[in-house]
């Protein structure tokens, strides 16, 4: 069932703005604060004033104003549909995700702010970590500098050479592998684990011609709307350096059923690994990293 998103008034159309609004830290978290939905999804098409989306992934739903049918598959109507969001969608990379937040108003859902989404925009990274955990009941405070200052902790610079997860290689380069090579801290660990799509506990079977075999796993943390338990159970990944960045890890691992901790992402149709972390050898530093995580909201088992 697709939920059907008409701006109808009897007079004039409603003004379009979702487009057009900044892409600062700020307005993200007071939109995010208003809306009573919020979701990441990717655009199929925009034609005849009409913006359609394929299947979302759902961040914030109101209960009670906006069901889950609703924005299954959302199209989004409006007279300038074109003109108010065209220049937006065409800027779109390949994968055309966008962030959409918006407000219910009797039987039709308005799009307040509609944003590119790149896994690559510190901003945006930021915002999606304040949204999991920040407290909206009081929106009179929402924008003060205190609050938002003091409300996430400024991340610390890249290493010279590190490329961040939105990057992408060029025809003939060679592509990044750092799953395996990540600093062992427990800052970085709960840094990865808070933001990761999926968390599992398994055992790699071997490693060979770039892909990384993994028997049976436990999972940890699965996001909703991210990669399926059919695709968790036991996954296979796959890089065009994977020989070369994990072949040593199974070499290092202090116990024979080669036991990992993998966190990752999902992008399209394959998993990403964006750290590999041997069991036996960080068991303490595991279970710390889960009993952090428990308490700041992102680990719910």
């Amino acid at each position: 069932m697709q939920g059907r998103i008409c701006f109808c008034l009897l007079t004039e159309p409603a003004p379009c703005i979702a487009c057009s609004q900044p892409d600062t830290y700020e307005n993200m978290i007071d939109n995010f604060c208003r809306a009573d939905f919020v979701f990441k999804t990717r655009v199929r098409k925009l034609r005849n004033e009409e913006l359609r989306f394929r299947k979302t992934r759902v961040f914030k739903m109101k209960e009670g104003a906006v069901t889950i049918d609703d924005l299954k598959k959302p199209v989004f109507e409006h007279p300038n549909m074109s003109k108010c969001c065209g220049d937006l969608i065409g800027k779109l990379d390949t994968r055309g995700r966008v962030l959409v937040m918006g407000v219910k108003k009797k039987s039709s859902l308005f799009p307040t702010l509609i944003i590119p989404w790149e896994n690559s925009n510190k901003v945006i990274r930021k915002a999606r970590k304040t949204m999991k955990k920040f407290d909206c009941s009081n929106p009179a405070t929402v924008l003060t500098t205190s609050k938002i200052t003091n409300f996430i902790k400024p991340k610390p610079k890249r290493r010279p050479g590190q490329r961040g997860r939105g990057w992408k290689s060029t025809p003939g380069a060679s592509v990044s592998c750092a799953g395996c090579n990540q600093p062992q801290t427990l800052k970085n660990l709960l840094d990865k684990f808070c933001t990761a799509d999926y968390v599992i506990k398994t055992r790699i079977k071997k490693i060979k011609n770039n892909k990384m075999k993994c028997k049976r796993s436990r999972i940890l943390k699965l996001e909703e709307g991210a990669a399926s338990r059919e695709e968790l159970i036991a996954p296979t990944f796959t890089h065009p350096n994977m020989t070369e960045c994990c072949g040593n890890i199974l070499e290092s691992v202090q116990d024979r059923k080669k036991r990992v901790i993998i966190m990752g992402d999902k992008n399209e149709a394959d998993l990403i690994t964006n750290l590999v972390l041997p069991w036996r050898n960080n068991t303490k530093l595991i279970k710390r990293v889960l009993r952090v995580a428990k308490k700041k909201g992102c680990y719910s088992r």
